[in-house]
């Protein structure tokens, strides 16, 4: 489970609003919850020259806020820290993230200006792309009321795409469950390169079902490896465009969360950020929870040739005289 959780504040109503989820998520864990702020020096106009009594207040200001919110998270029995940073905000954030061993990271994908920036294509999106640790995000068009407890999370959407890059956000979509109590969903979209023929009227869908049972098969070994205490199940959507199918499962299933890594390799399955994974952002209204994922290196077929004791001869032993047959 998480132990140390970061929310991201920067002046605006809109990052504060995540501010209950991250203390509610906090306090399930027994998690130690930090609370940063970047701040930056007024740069000087042309004509002016920043005073330097005024940068000093703009600190002392911004201290105030952050600690009125950690007397209100430690009033409701949340162990925390308020940090004041200095430099450029997302370098700033990720050091101070690696330095705290935060592995989960709370924030809203939008504020309104300035450090308050916090939006799709600024903050959060290079936070999702270079943290070590998974992002949970707050969409603009979230209903801040259902967002604000773990509880109000009742089913997490997790869509897989095939890799083994996509399977690494599996344990951070299980913790979230667990931490909610909620269900867990596995949807895979069964994508056919050509999915449509041309009739009288028009395109129509054509059917792929040895796509589906592939989908199947490769849900079922997924769900076999999902510990026995978390409800889950798993579903095959269709459709010519992954992300739109990501969402229109999650208002079938009327999903709380939707779990996803931020990018794949192939096919539909290559859920990268500026694609699959911002569609589905970009049109959320609950929260999502997205995580950078490591490449995989597929095998080296040069070095496993090079490996000639592991190449057996006609007679069925190997180089070494050891029988493998």
């Amino acid at each position: 489970m998480f132990r140390n959780v970061m929310l991201p504040l920067d002046g605006s109503a809109l990052a504060d609003a995540a501010f209950p989820l991250a203390v509610d998520v906090a306090k399930r864990c027994d998690a130690h919850l930090h609370l940063v702020r970047v701040h930056q020096v007024p740069t000087p106009t042309m004509d002016a020259v920043v005073n330097p009594q005024y940068d000093a207040m703009l600190r002392e200001w911004q201290r105030e806020a952050m600690f009125k919110r950690l007397d209100q998270a430690r009033s409701r029995g949340v162990d925390g820290c308020a940090v004041l940073l200095e430099g450029a905000v997302v370098d700033e954030l990720q050091a101070y993230a690696g330095s705290a061993d935060v592995d989960l990271i709370i924030m809203s994908t939008h504020g309104r200006g300035g450090i308050a920036r916090v939006v799709m294509g600024s903050v959060a999106e290079h936070m999702v792309r270079t943290s070590a640790a998974p992002v949970l995000l707050l969409p603009s068009a979230v209903d801040r009321n259902r967002a604000a407890s773990a509880s109000s999370i009742k089913r997490v959407l997790l869509p897989m795409d095939g890799t083994a890059e996509g399977e690494q956000i599996l344990p951070h979509a299980i913790a979230i469950a667990e931490l909610c109590d909620a269900e867990l969903l596995l949807l895979h979209v069964a994508f056919s390169p050509l999915p449509l023929a041309l009739s009288a009227v028009g395109p129509v869908p054509v059917a792929n079902d040895y796509a589906a049972g592939a989908e199947s098969s490769y849900l079922d070994g997924i769900l076999r490896s999902i510990p026995a205490t978390v409800r889950v199940r798993a579903v095959v959507g269709s459709g010519m465009r992954p992300g739109d199918a990501i969402l229109e499962q999650a208002v079938r299933e009327q999903v709380d969360l939707i779990s996803m890594a931020t990018h794949g390799r192939s096919g539909w399955a290559r859920v990268a950020y500026g694609s699959i994974a911002e569609h589905v952002l970009r049109h959320a209204n609950i929260p999502v929870l997205m995580k950078r994922v490591e490449t995989v290196r597929p095998p080296d077929f040069t070095e496993l040739h090079d490996r000639k004791s592991l190449m057996p001869d006609v007679s069925g032993k190997s180089r070494h005289g050891e029988h493998v047959g």
